[in-house]
């Protein structure tokens, strides 16, 4: 049965389709929506179907222009997507970035911070170290020296002395053991003590009072200090009675050593405020170490101070402001360690076992007072 579609007073034909019925059927509906009219499709035994021809490509192009805007639009909304969705995307990145580099430089602030409280802390503790280390070892400085040294004059004490001369006197020994091995004389390998008393310095407490002894006592020590050599050790020895050590002399000066520490005391004007210049004398005796030449190491320096202590004795019997010394004799090894005392020094002598000297200068000469 062949198929005739009507519209609008038209008739139209199509040639014949191959197509299954239901194929044929939908076809036919579509144009009939499409052009209003009314299809009439052939069975399956008659494809044959008759479509209005001419308005079919301009509904084809109408078609095909809007699927043409429609992909365009699509295809423009797609891009305009695709780049606001990369622009956030890079966006996101950047915040995420950022905000990771913030963290790192937190981070890196942080351990930077507690590196820096660490040095400070460090350097603190170093400081505080030093500090205390200073300030101990000023304290420990300033209790030897205070334990060493006379808190009135700022002379050399007792202990100093107790504290050095056993060094020295291990010097002087190695000295004169190394020239004996080679036969010679020892140089500049002595001791010398020199002790001396201020003459009638009880009268200067009496008269002036014990501030200007005081006073007396310390411009005492500067002249000593002003005569003396840097090397020489100056102590006070008790009240008004000082010790000076010639430190690794030559036992032969000695007399003229004690002769220049009597001068430098007797030219010395003692200032006090408000008073004349005082002038005071001493009396100096001296011993000299190793008392006896080869004897180095056997003998002590108390007994070589005793002899000096003796010798002072001798020059205010003499009359004062004057100087004395002992030395060996030649019977000098009949001495040996006994104590002294004046007796025995008299009776030593007497026996040529000490020898007295009496005012620098002057020659040595036998005395059996």
């Amino acid at each position: 049965m062949p198929v005739a579609r009507y519209a609008r007073g038209r008739h139209c034909h199509v040639t014949k389709w191959s197509l299954p019925p239901r194929v044929c059927t939908l076809a036919a509906a579509l144009c009939f929506l499409a052009h209003g009219g009314l299809v009439y499709a052939q069975t399956p035994q008659q494809p044959r179907v008759e479509l209005p021809s001419p308005q079919l490509p301009t509904v084809l192009r109408g078609k095909e222009t809007r699927d043409s805007i429609y992909h365009v639009m699509t295809a423009s909304r797609i891009t305009e997507l695709e780049a606001r969705l990369l622009e956030e995307r890079r966006n996101r990145d950047a915040e995420h970035d950022a905000r990771q580099q913030a963290e790192q430089d937190l981070r890196n602030d942080k351990r930077s911070n507690q590196r820096n409280l660490a040095i400070a802390a460090a350097l603190l503790a170093i400081l505080v170290g030093v500090f205390l280390y200073w300030k101990r070892t000023e304290e420990t400085r300033s209790a030897r020296q205070w334990g060493i040294t006379d808190p009135l004059t700022g002379a050399k004490n007792r202990r100093y002395l107790e504290q050095t001369i056993v060094a020295d006197m291990a010097v002087c020994s190695r000295r004169h053991t190394r020239a004996a091995s080679r036969g010679e004389r020892a140089e500049d390998s002595d001791l010398v003590f020199m002790l001396f008393d201020l003459d009638h310095f009880k009268e200067v407490n009496d008269q002036h009072g014990h501030m200007v002894g005081d006073e007396v006592l310390k411009q005492v020590v500067k002249a000593l200090e002003e005569v003396c050599r840097q090397s020489d050790v100056v102590c006070r020895w008790g009240g008004e009675e000082f010790l000076v050590v010639g430190r690794f002399t030559d036992r032969a000066l000695a007399p003229a050593h004690a002769e220049r520490i009597r001068r430098r005391i007797e030219t010395c004007a003692i200032q006090v405020e408000g008073r004349a210049p005082l002038h005071i004398t001493c009396s100096v005796g001296y011993a000299s170490y190793p008392f006896r030449v080869g004897e180095a190491g056997n003998e002590s320096w108390h007994h070589t101070i005793s002899l000096a202590d003796q010798a002072t004795y001798v020059a205010k019997r003499n009359g004062r402001n004057c100087t004395a010394g002992l030395i060996a004799g030649p019977q000098a090894t009949s001495i040996g360690t006994a104590a002294v005392s004046p007796d025995m020094v008299k009776l030593w002598v007497a026996q040529e076992a000490l020898i007295l000297e009496q005012n620098a200068g002057r020659d040595s000469k036998l005395a059996s007072r």
